[in-house]
């Protein structure tokens, strides 16, 4: 998982996924059809926080348009960009069979007015298939929390979203920042080791003086980032 930038606003991700629109299958070519990409995004949006959402398009047979919106506060961006991924992920391994994307993202304030835009493009992001062994979200929940424990940190927020799978989403709080000092990469690994299957992850740690650390990962574009508090050592090698 590498270090993205909260604050990157155009996205232009390539997703490889086996199959593809325009390609071959069994000697037949494949032709997406706008309507299957719409039903297979709309049904992966429903078991995300539909609020970031607010339009897709298909700008060409392969290439998918979403506004998303940016609400205020110090999580906004951050979230609304990891489910965009979960949403995309999900989107292409419910096409059949599987769909060759192009993405944009465009992201906007929660008043409607447009993000400057920055770009970035061309990740060339191989897809990664997610295991459908998991555990039920009572389980889930139940194993995020002890692992918190185990690292001496106070939950806040323990849920799951279901683009397709579960994605979890992990907020946490802890008194003492130097305890959890270099371990934030052994807490992610603790956290989604122990449930196969998960979509992705998003945890925020925060101390008494607010955020310390933010990471996200969406497994099936095999996509994620931290992000980390000035002078807060996470543990996590970055450019």
């Amino acid at each position: 998982m590498r270090r993205r930038p909260w604050h990157l606003l155009v996205i232009l991700v390539l997703l490889l996924l086996p199959g593809c629109g325009g390609g071959s299958h069994s000697g037949a070519t494949v032709v997406m059809k706008t309507d299957d990409v719409k039903a297979a995004y709309d049904a992966s949006v429903a078991g995300l926080d539909r609020q970031y959402f607010d339009d897709m398009s298909m700008t060409t047979p392969t290439e998918m348009r979403q506004v998303l919106l940016v609400p205020l506060g110090v999580d906004g961006q951050g979230l609304a960009e990891w489910e965009a991924d979960l949403a995309t992920g999900a989107t292409a391994a419910r096409l059949t069979p599987p769909g060759r994307l192009s993405r944009v993202d465009v992201f906007e304030h929660s008043a409607g007015h447009d993000v400057p835009a920055e770009e970035e493009y061309g990740y060339g992001i191989q897809g990664s298939p997610v295991s459908t062994t998991h555990g039920s979200d009572i389980e889930i929940v139940a194993g995020v929390e002890g692992v918190l424990r185990l690292f001496h940190l106070t939950p806040t927020t323990v849920r799951l979203l279901h683009p397709l799978g579960p994605a979890l989403v992990v907020e946490a709080s802890t008194d003492d920042p130097a305890s959890i000092e270099g371990r934030m990469g052994e807490l992610e690994s603790a956290l989604d080791s122990g449930h196969s299957g998960l979509e992705g992850m998003y945890l925020a740690v925060d101390g008494p003086d607010g955020p310390l650390f933010r990471g996200e990962s969406a497994h099936r574009i095999a996509e994620g980032g931290q992000w980390f508090a000035r002078g807060f050592d996470s543990g996590i090698p970055h450019g």
